[in-house]
């Protein structure tokens, strides 16, 4: 439809197309003159072409950019991502200096009992002993001291012996000597007293030695391997009973086994053969008792001592029983 506009809205509107025809890339669709009626169609389709062609002006160049704004606010924290995958495994770092050490824990129940051992086999001592009153043994000694033992046994009373050792060079008495031996109520056969007489055969008493406690010879629990042994303290004593050392004592024994031994000669009989004996090694330290030594011996059932090797102070001594005296 077609409406009249008033003279003055006419003459503003076509100032404005004036304006933009001008700068259009193509001309309006209609025309107005000064002084004529212009239909709001007429107008309204000129408005509409001068704004299709606006919007089809290409875009200039872009223009310089503007300073930075001002920094805003930070947003709220996004949620938390996926972990990542684990990263390989660095190098080991250097060791730490040692902590202090923690508390003493509480001590741990008793645990159960071990299976008991094999049983060992013992002997009794006095099965390997005599009742001699008399024994003389040959003697090879590495410097011809003595080259012959006599020893005279009695029988005080049931628990002691007292053994007179006369050593002697060609029948002469080099070397006399009393040992008091105690059967001890433990079970031990132990030297106790040492008496030691001028080598004039007159028996005169020249020195003493008490042994407490005595020194351990054997046990009656002797077994294969086994070793038993004394500590004792010795007292030494002048011909006038005075007090003139103290010393210690220490002597091992140890069983080696049941053997059998041949004796060169024994009572006129050659090669004679004693079967089940009593093989033991001693080992005695001592400044005063015979000093240090080590010895092997032999004891057999009915004879007791009847061979014996010691070595020790740079000499060796070997004793092998010759005759015997009921």
């Amino acid at each position: 439809m077609n409406t009249k506009l008033p003279a003055v809205r006419i003459l503003m509107s076509a100032t404005v197309f004036v304006s933009m025809v001008a700068n259009a890339a193509s001309p309006v669709p209609n025309t107005f003159t000064a002084g004529d009626p212009a239909l709001a169609d007429e107008v309204n389709a000129n408005f509409t072409h001068v704004i299709n062609e606006i919007n089809n002006i290409p875009e200039g160049p872009a223009g310089p950019q503007g300073p930075i704004g001002v920094t805003g606010a930070a947003g709220a924290a996004g949620a938390a991502g996926t972990q990542g995958p684990i990263g390989a495994t660095g190098a080991t770092g250097q060791t730490g200096a040692t902590g202090p050490a923690g508390p003493q824990g509480a001590t741990g129940a008793t645990g159960p009992v071990g299976p008991a051992g094999p049983s060992l086999t013992t002997y009794d001592y006095s099965d390997f002993g005599h009742n001699l009153s008399g024994k003389v043994f040959t003697v090879r000694h590495s410097t011809g001291l003595w080259n012959k033992t006599e020893n005279i046994f009695t029988r005080p009373d049931a628990n002691t012996v007292v053994k007179q050792r006369n050593r002697t060079l060609d029948n002469a008495i080099y070397l006399q000597h009393d040992f008091t031996y105690t059967k001890e109520s433990s079970g031990y056969l132990s030297l106790n007293k040492i008496e030691a007489f001028t080598p004039d055969n007159n028996r005169t008493l020249a020195s003493t030695k008490t042994i407490t406690p005595g020194l351990m010879i054997r046990s009656n629990g002797m077994a294969d391997g086994l070793s038993k042994g004394s500590a004792s303290t010795v007292k030494s004593y002048d011909i006038n009973s005075t007090l003139v050392d103290t010393s210690e004592a220490l002597q091992t024994v140890t069983m080696l086994g049941i053997v059998n031994v041949t004796l060169t000669s024994l009572n006129g009989e050659s090669n004679v053969l004693l079967t089940g004996c009593m093989k033991t090694m001693t080992d005695r330290s001592s400044l005063t008792i015979g000093r240090d030594f080590m010895e092997m011996k032999w004891h057999c059932p009915g004879y007791g001592l009847v061979k014996s090797s010691r070595i020790g102070n740079d000499i060796s001594i070997y004793r092998e029983l010759l005759t015997t005296t009921p």
